[in-house]
């Protein structure tokens, strides 16, 4: 992963909005099908190039396939993923349950429908599909500028967080087994030549959810060291350097007055060995937190570089915040951003001034921009 040592360079989470007819079809289901119908693939290739084009336009840095033909950013794996015909539970949210008719509203009932479980042995089968998804990138890449590119794969805690056991003796052996089917998605999008990120909310955004919002903090942390485990033994042929991890507590709009502290994980999250970490600000229910990086002593493969997430709205102050911590370390530099507008799909190039030395730049205004940067010893 390149550093931001002259701007800050900017990307995002993953998924951005399909075209209508595209969504149409994913929405209908039965995507095992699907994944071989020429007309499907014909409108995810247009779908893919159309998104890419529109970050490279926009003077996103980091670029990737908007996860145009994936039902879900943890639940795409049932087509890639053997002994996944079971039935599952539906996810549960604690801090909207004393409030059902706001909850109905806010998520709609294709949530409390079950996502489906593991009632076989796994093993990876979704090679082609995997290098569809490849290729499908690269031919959009072509030509257009950019920095790096990115594909998102699901971690093994946020697919058993979805897709319920019904197989395996236990969590641990559950967890192993999808380590080592994932290990081959991995290793295959790094072998690529793209930067690869493990998508791994379960390690926050689980805490409220299913049986873990009756555990303690003491109890849910034991969970995830152990869904931790499983994504370093998935990622361990990988060099550091070559992957980031997405961390966050869900995007949905309830009060989040459930979720656990990023200082009650932090120590388990600086465990990963993908040495970049995009994390969720613009929860307002976490908008704070980037401040805990003033306290906490990173690992050494943090200190060249630490990535920051924050969407549009106050995102040239989280991303002040999170490369240095206060404003005054970076007078020297002189380092300003001013947001404009937001961007959308399809429309003129929105920009995000950036002001580093004598350096403009545009920016992605509609998902994360993430700060990579060199850190700085603690004075």
């Amino acid at each position: 992963m390149k550093r931001s040592t002259e701007r800050i360079l900017t990307t995002h989470t993953g998924s951005l909005p399909r075209p209508k007819q595209l969504r149409d079809l994913i929405l209908a289901g039965d995507m095992r099908r699907r994944k071989d119908d020429p007309a499907f693939q014909t409108e995810v290739r247009s779908a893919v190039a159309g998104v890419v084009g529109s970050q490279a336009n926009s003077g996103v840095d980091v670029i990737n396939d908007g996860e145009q033909g994936r039902v879900s950013y943890a639940t795409y794996v049932k087509e890639r993923l053997s002994g996944f015909g079971g039935v599952g539970t539906p996810i549960t949210c604690s801090d909207l349950e004393a409030v059902p008719e706001y909850r109905d509203q806010v998520m709609g009932s294709g949530v409390r429908v079950p996502q489906g479980g593991c009632n076989g042995a796994v093993s990876y089968t979704g090679h082609a599909e995997l290098q569809r998804d490849i290729d499908n990138l690269k031919r959009a890449l072509a030509g257009l500028p950019h920095q790096e590119a990115f594909m998102s794969a699901a971690s093994p805690g946020v697919i058993a967080h979805f897709l319920d056991n019904e197989h395996y003796a236990s969590d641990e052996a559950y967890l192993m087994a999808l380590a080592d089917a994932m290990k081959t998605e991995y290793e295959r999008l790094h072998q690529a030549g793209l930067i690869v990120q493990v998508d791994c909310p379960d390690l926050a955004m689980a805490r409220g959810q299913k049986g873990f919002a009756q555990l303690s903090v003491k109890q849910f942390c034991e969970a995830a060291e152990l869904r931790m485990a499983a994504l370093n033994r998935a990622v361990a042929g990988i060099p550091p350097e070559a992957m980031r991890m997405h961390l966050c507590w869900g995007n949905y709009e309830g009060p989040h007055h459930h979720d656990v502290e990023l200082k009650e994980i932090i120590n388990i999250v600086l465990k990963a060995r993908p040495a970049g970490i995009v994390l969720e600000a613009c929860n307002p229910r976490h908008e704070h937190e980037w401040q805990l990086f003033e306290q906490v002593k990173l690992p050494n493969r943090y200190r060249d570089q630490f990535r920051r997430a924050s969407r549009a709205g106050s995102a040239a102050d989280r991303a002040l915040g999170a490369a240095g911590g206060t404003r005054e370390r970076y007078r020297g530099q002189r380092l300003r951003i001013r947001q404009r507008r937001r961007f959308r799909r399809g429309a003129s190039r929105h920009r995000l001034d950036e002001a580093a030395g004598d350096g403009r730049r545009r920016a992605d205004c509609q998902q994360a921009a993430v700060v990579k940067h060199r850190a700085r010893s603690r004075r």
